[in-house]
C-alpha cells in the first residue's frame, strides 16, 4: 500500500476506511491528480470551452475566397442590370410602335424575342444563385434553358420573317402558327434533355448548365442547328436582293429610298443576333462554373450588354421595316421594258390631274403629287 496515514475517524483509521478506494484511475484523462478538485476557472484539456468568435478585418487573408466570390456576383448582377435596362427601352419602343402599326409582324417578333430575354435575365438574377433546395435549383436551371431556348428561336425568326416577305408578301400567313411552336417547340426539346440527362445540370454551386456535366444535347446540337439554319436564310436572302430587278418594286414606306439596301442591312445585322447571344449564352456558363478568376464574368457582362444595347440601338434596322412587296402587272409597260416614245404612241388628254403616290419620311404619310393635264405627241 503506500503511506499509512495514523489518523483515526472514531473507532476505524482512516487508512482503513479509504483503502478499497485506493487503485489507479485509468479513466481520469484530466492531467490531475485523484482526489484533487480542478479549479473552475481553469480550463481543462479535452473539454470543449466557450471560445470567443475573433472578428477578422475587412483587409484579411483568411477569407479571400469570400470576398472573390462576392466580386464575382457583384459583377454578373452588374452586367445583368445594364442589360434589363435596354431590354425595357426595347420593350417601350416597340409598344409605341406597336400603337402606330398594329398589324406589322416585325413589331410582334421584335415584342416576343425582348420578353423571352428580359424573362432569362430576371430569372438568372434571381435565381441562378439560390443553390438552398435542390429542388428549387433544378426548376430555376429547367427554366433558364426553356427561356434561352425560346430567345434563340425568336432572333431567328427575325431572318424567317425576312425572308418570308420576300418570297410570300409584306403579310407572310401562318403567323400565330409560328409563334406557337417557338413558345413550345423549345419545351418539348428541355425535357428530352432532362429525361436523357438528368444530372445535366448544376444545383449544388450554382442553378444552371454545367459544362463538366455535358452540354453537347442541350446546348450544342440545337444552337448550331439554329446558327446553320438562320446563316442560310440570310445568304438567300442577300441573293435574292442583289438579283431584284424590275419585276419587283421594293417600297419602304418608312423610308423615301426605294431601294434594297436598308433590306441588306436588316439581314446582315439579323445574321449576326443569333451567334451573338449564343457567345453570350456559353459565356455565362463558363462564368458560374470558373469562380477562380474574373475573365469570364467580365467577359459575360461585357457581351450581355453590348448584345442588348445593340438590339435597343440598331432595333429599327435589325429587324425588317414595313415592307409592300408588289409585283408588276404583266400588261403593264414601264419605262425599262419600252422606249419612251414610239410610233402607236397617241395623244392622250387627261380630264382630271394626276396622282403619283410617294412614300414620305414618316410612315402612314402619303404624298400627292398633282400634275397638269399632259398629252404626249406621236412622231
Amino acid at each position: 500500500m503506500g503511506h499509512v496515514r495514523t489518523e483515526y475517524a472514531g473507532d476505524m483509521a482512516v487508512d482503513e476506511y479509504y483503502a478499497a478506494y485506493e487503485y489507479p484511475d485509468v479513466t481520469n484523462k484530466s492531467g490531475y491528480e485523484p482526489g484533487v478538485i480542478p479549479d473552475p476557472g481553469l480550463p481543462v484539456p479535452g473539454q470543449q470551452s466557450d471560445v470567443e468568435e475573433v472578428v477578422l478585418p475587412e483587409d484579411s487573408l483568411a477569407d479571400a475566397d469570400l470576398h472573390d466570390h462576392d466580386l464575382i456576383d457583384s459583377i454578373l448582377v452588374a452586367g445583368a442590370a445594364i442589360s434589363l435596362v435596354a431590354q425595357f427601352l426595347s420593350l417601350a419602343t416597340a409598344l409605341r410602335r406597336l400603337r402606330s402599326h398594329p398589324n406589322d409582324p416585325a413589331t410582334f417578333i421584335f415584342i416576343n424575342a425582348e420578353l423571352s430575354l428580359t424573362a432569362s435575365n430576371l430569372i438568372f438574377m434571381l435565381g441562378v444563385q439560390a443553390t438552398g433546395k435542390q429542388d428549387w435549383c433544378q426548376s430555376v436551371a429547367l427554366l433558364l434553358h426553356y427561356l434561352h431556348l425560346v430567345a434563340c428561336c425568336w432572333l431567328f425568326s427575325v431572318v424567317v420573317l425576312g425572308y418570308r416577305c420576300l418570297t410570300e408578301g409584306p403579310r407572310p400567313s401562318g403567323l400565330w402558327l409560328h409563334c406557337t411552336l417557338v413558345w413550345f417547340l423549345p419545351a418539348t426539346l428541355v425535357l428530352v434533355c432532362y429525361a436523357l440527362n438528368p444530372h445535366g445540370y448544376e444545383t449544388q454551386q450554382y442553378c444552371w448548365m454545367s459544362v463538366a456535366r455535358g452540354m453537347l444535347l442541350s446546348y450544342m446540337i440545337p444552337v448550331a442547328s439554329l446558327i446553320l439554319a438562320n446563316t442560310t436564310l440570310s445568304v438567300l436572302g442577300l441573293r435574292m436582293l442583289s438579283q431584284c430587278d424590275g419585276s419587283h418594286k421594293l417600297c419602304l414606306l418608312e423610308n423615301s429610298n426605294t431601294s434594297g439596301d436598308t433590306l441588306r442591312k436588316s439581314f446582315r445585322m439579323a445574321a449576326m443576333l443569333l451567334p451573338m447571344f449564343a457567345v453570350v449564352w456559353f459565356l455565362g456558363v463558363l462564368a458560374l462554373e470558373n469562380l477562380s478568376t474574373l475573365i469570364f464574368p467580365v467577359l459575360f457582362a461585357a457581351a450581355n450588354s453590348f448584345h442588348n444595347w445593340f438590339l435597343y440601338i440598331c432595333s429599327s434596322v435589325v429587324l425588317p421595316p414595313l415592307l409592300v412587296l408588289r409585283e408588276e402587272q404583266p400588261d403593264s409597260k414601264t419605262c425599262d421594258t419600252e422606249p419612251l416614245l414610239s410610233q402607236d404612241t397617241t395623244p392622250v388628254h387627261t380630264s382630271s390631274p394626276a396622282r403619283l403616290v410617294f412614300a414620305s419620311t414618316n410612315a402612314g404619310e402619303l404624298l400627292e403629287l398633282r400634275l397638269d393635264s399632259i398629252s404626249t405627241i406621236s412622231t
